[in-house]
């Protein structure tokens, strides 16, 4: 798993903790999450015993409960499912372990983004067993999951899990995708000699790594905890349990080697000294951690200001506000990304001045999903002022803040975006209509389909402008505007009306075209651009009527030119609508009595030749 969702997730998955109380005899799932965190091992036994007593409605509901982090993940949530494959991990619990690996494999199998799926594998990674293996196959071969899928695999470990890497078969994939399954068959075959270093260990230690100790053994498991920490020797995976026996133990005592381990070059030991850090409570905590960013590797400083947007003190919250103008730009999105959860003006008030400062795309974009976590009162007269001015990348930003949080009372910034010199700007402004305009909106995209320098940006507002009318159910009223405007416009403009019929689509925009490709043709005075543009947008219509309609005109035009255009038209629009060899060979054959000369009927039967072809 990636480090920066290993961080926001575990930080909030941790080992429950646990909390003395009793529990009822029937306890719910909402019961159940408002005993989270909880602070001694009989307790959670409890709980979780309880959990394991649901049915599946109650155990899918609370894996449900586990979102995207966007959305605001529910930590009550995590801290439960989190606990519960530890509990199930346990000696005299282990019958459940399968029926949980379970659980957790058909929630990741039914989540749908990777922020999720992670937190599902992370759970695999505690409590995944052989059977598992074949759930992680399909995230193997996926472009933003594939490291955590190995991961997982390579916790699980296995003759399953080695074939599955050693067979890995998934075509170009990111930067990072071989090293990482190299990595990982390396490191499943060292298991055996993995699993040897750490039967050395004092079983205490173990049992410490799982659950807090009683309280008479906490000394002991420290000094056992220390002494592994200090051993070289051990592999950095055995490091980092010994860390985590150590915090069960000690608490907040146990700051200094937390942030010790922090400055590991080990991923695995400072991702643990991180995730174990957002369990401890208190202000001191995040002061000591904020006193000692400086001096943190390069690679840690982000994640820690990642552990500390997840604490609650005023510390952490001006902490990360400060990293928003730092001058390492991976401290700066990281606090983007973890702002949200502090609100507030302050913090608004420094995430319009990150926006402001913002080197690239990277930036600008996580400021705006933090930004977007405000509510629309507050953040819409920001966006407004500031998608008027600026650099173009964060005006589009901020036009595209105004269209997701629907401020259409901030709409006449937007229309004015509509003529801006910056075509990147022009078009944002277009797509913010297409989300929020209002139907007489219609008429300024219509001037600006025909005002529009290139063909590209007339596509644009042509699909902004469908998408408008029919959000508001007033297609009738851009067909009567398109009506009025054809008649006056030049023949580039006639034929992006047109295409907008196209993208209509409907009968009655196919009733508008063909009346105008009619009249084009047999009305004088003649117009043949205008008819062999408008046969143009019959012959991409987007539905088979088309066809006929241009199976119809073959019929009745006489000039031999254009019946062929005619007939070329008509064929396209059969290869484009119709997906069956058959059926486009039956429509084809309908214009063969149709056909006038050796050349058209040369032309059609160069159509059906490979279609007749296919049938036998």
């Amino acid at each position: 798993m990636t480090l920066s969702h290993r961080i926001r997730y575990m930080a909030l998955a941790t080992l429950v903790g646990m909390l003395a109380s009793s529990v009822a005899p029937a306890l719910t799932v909402e019961e159940l999450l408002a005993e989270m965190p909880a602070e001694n091992s009989d307790h959670a036994a409890r709980l979780f015993a309880h959990a394991l007593t649901w049915d599946d409605a109650q155990l899918t509901a609370l894996c449900d409960r586990v979102g995207p982090w966007e959305a605001g993940h529910d930590a009550e949530a995590a801290l439960a499912l989190h606990g519960l494959a530890q509990y199930v991990m346990r000696p005299d619990n282990s019958t459940h372990r399968g029926a949980v690996a379970r659980l957790y494999e058909t929630a990741l199998a039914r989540a749908d983004h990777p922020d999720v799926q992670r937190f599902f594998m992370m759970l695999l990674q505690v409590c995944g067993d052989a059977d598992t293996v074949a759930a992680l196959a399909p995230y193997l071969c996926d472009h933003d999951v594939f490291d955590d899928a190995i991961q997982t695999l390579q916790s699980i470990g296995g003759a399953a899990a080695t074939a599955l890497l050693e067979n890995a078969d998934c075509g170009e994939m990111p930067d990072g995708f071989d090293t990482a399954v190299e990595t990982g068959l390396m490191r499943m075959g060292d298991a055996t000699a993995a699993a040897a270093d750490a039967i050395g260990l004092d079983p205490l230690l173990f049992q410490a790594a799982t659950m807090p100790p009683a309280s008479d053994a906490a000394s002991r498991v420290a000094a056992l905890a220390r002494e592994a920490l200090r051993d070289n020797d051990h592999k950095p995976h055995v490091h980092a349990l010994a860390l985590r026996a150590l915090t069960n133990a000690k608490g907040a005592a146990a700051l200094p080697d937390l942030i010790d381990a922090a400055k590991s070059s080990e991923r695995i030991l400072w991702g643990a000294a991180l995730q174990l850090a957002a369990t401890l409570p208190g202000e001191s905590v995040s002061s000591a951690w904020i006193q000692w960013l400086p001096d943190l590797p390069e690679a840690v400083r982000p994640q820690v200001v990642y552990m500390l947007g997840q604490r609650d003190d005023a510390a952490s919250h001006e902490a990360v506000v400060a990293a928003l103008t730092d001058e390492s730009q991976a401290l700066r999105i990281a606090a983007a990304e973890t702002i949200g959860r502090i609100g507030g003006d302050t913090a608004l008030a420094a995430l319009e001045r990150a926006m402001y400062d913002a080197e690239d795309t990277a930036e600008i974009d996580a400021v705006k999903q933090a930004l977007l976590q405000y509510p629309a009162a507050a953040i819409a007269p920001i966006a407004a002022r500031r998608a008027l001015r600026g650099d173009p990348a964060q005006r589009i930003a901020y036009l595209e803040i105004l269209a997701a949080q629907h401020a259409d009372h901030k709409l006449d910034t937007v229309r004015t975006c509509l003529t801006d010199e910056e075509l990147r700007v022009r078009r944002a402004a277009v797509n913010a209509l297409a989300d929020i305009g209002t139907a007489a909106d219609m008429t300024l995209l219509f001037a600006r389909l025909l005002e529009a320098p290139s063909g590209a940006e007339a596509n644009t507002v042509r699909t902004a402008l469908v998408t408008v009318a029919d959000r508001h159910e007033a297609r009738d009223v851009a067909l009567a505007q398109l009506h009025a405007l054809f008649g006056d416009a030049d023949a580039d403009g006639q034929a992006r009306l047109l295409q907008v019929l196209g993208t209509l689509g409907d009968a009655d925009a196919l009733a508008a075209a063909r009346g105008i490709v009619e009249k084009a043709l047999f009305e004088a005075p003649t117009d043949e651009a205008l008819a062999e543009r408008a046969l143009e947008t019959l012959g991409t219509w987007p539905r088979t009527d088309a066809a006929h309609v241009l199976l119809d005109l073959l019929e009745r035009v006489d000039d031999p030119e254009q019946r062929m255009t005619v007939l070329q038209r008509f064929m396209t629009a059969v290869s484009r609508t119709v997906s069956e060899d058959e059926d486009q060979a039956a429509l084809l054959e309908k214009a063969v009595p149709l056909c006038r000369t050796e050349d058209e009927k040369a032309a059609l039967e160069e159509a059906l030749a490979p279609l007749r072809d296919a049938e036998e």
